[in-house]
This record gives C-alpha cells, structure tokens and sequence, in this order.
C-alpha cells in the first residue's frame, strides 16, 4: 500500500466526475462520498439510476434509505417514480416515534449503530413493493441491518439502488439485484480488477 492516492476520481456518467478525498481511519481507510447537501449531484444520479432501472418493469409502492447521506437521493427518485412518500430508517429513537421497531448492527463508517422504523412507516410498508436506496454499498453492514428490520414489516425488496458499490463490486445482495452507477475501490486496491 505504498502508493495510496490522496484523492480518487469517481466517474458517474460522461459528464459528472468527482474527486473523492482519502480518509485515513481504522480498520478501513477509504475515500469520502458525500451527497449531503449536493442537489444538482442528487438530481443527476437519480435520473441515471431511474432510466437503468426504467427497464425492468418493477412494481414499486415505496422506496426506504436510511439516514441521511441518502435522502436527497431518495426525495429525487421518488419524484420521478411518481410516488407520494418514501421512509427514512433513523440511526436514534426518536420522540415522534409510535411503536418503532429496531435492530443493531455495524457499518465502515459509524461502526455500532442502531436502527430505528417508526410503526407508522412499519403499517406503511406492510405488503408492499419496496426499493432500498443508498449513497455506497461497501461492506454490506447497513444492507445487513435493513433488511433485519424490513424482514419485521413483511415486504418485498425488489431492488437495491445505489450511487457507488464500494471495496467489492456488488451486482446482488441477498438475492435481490442491486444496481449502481460506479465504483469506489478501497484505497491501496485502485488497480485490481
């Protein structure tokens, strides 16, 4: 790992691309994607991730991200699918909060964390066609912990949308297609196929 980039440049389409800062940190180094506060980059990955997904004919009731790096992508695939709400999963319980459900798990980035559905997206969710949405995919720990909690509201997943797979090169995560416009290899790995 002599030769880490300070930087990495992360092709989204022909005309968007982005220098993503290294962060050194333990036990994973990577480089920093962030689309907190970014509305033309929200607004331009959401229209390339709607039109590859445009294709394949899904039945989607709902879409749920998790906090928050994700939002503003998820409030601009939503409007284009043409549906009225999407349910954020929070990292805290939160007052409002009726009957909220959780579960815990552990991420690259915040390490332990907790997850928290408020009941009322819970009854929201019950039966219906969902589509995850992400910034990254990097080592499956947020994937892991949403579908534990999704499993408690009796959906089906029909899709994952993601900006960026990071590290490895998801194309499904337990059994459901993922689809991603890039990829961000962990820093030290930039050249390995």
């Amino acid at each position: 790992m002599d030769s880490i980039k300070k930087d990495y440049k992360l092709k989204i389409n022909k005309d968007v691309q982005l220098d993503l800062p290294y962060v050194e940190c333990s036990p994973q180094s990577f480089y920093s994607f962030n689309l907190l506060g970014k509305a033309k980059l929200n607004k331009e990955i959401a229209q390339e991730l709607f039109t590859k997904m445009n294709g394949l004919n899904l039945q989607v009731d709902y879409l749920v991200t998790v906090e928050a790096k994700a939002i503003g992508l998820t409030q601009e695939l939503t409007r284009r699918l043409n549906i009225d709400d999407y349910c954020v999963i929070r990292k805290s319980k939160k007052s409002y909060m009726i009957k909220p459900i959780s579960t815990k798990g552990s991420t690259i980035i915040s390490g332990d964390a907790s997850y928290w559905l408020d009941g009322v997206d819970q009854l929201k969710l019950n039966n219906k066609n969902i589509v995850i949405c992400d910034d990254v995919i990097s080592t499956g720990g947020t994937m892991n912990s949403v579908f534990e909690l999704l499993k408690k509201c009796n959906v089906n997943i029909v899709l994952i949308l993601c900006a960026a797979t990071e590290g490895k090169k998801w194309k499904e995560f337990n059994d459901i297609p993922v689809l991603s416009l890039a990829h961000i290899p962990f820093p030290g790995e930039e050249n390995e196929k």
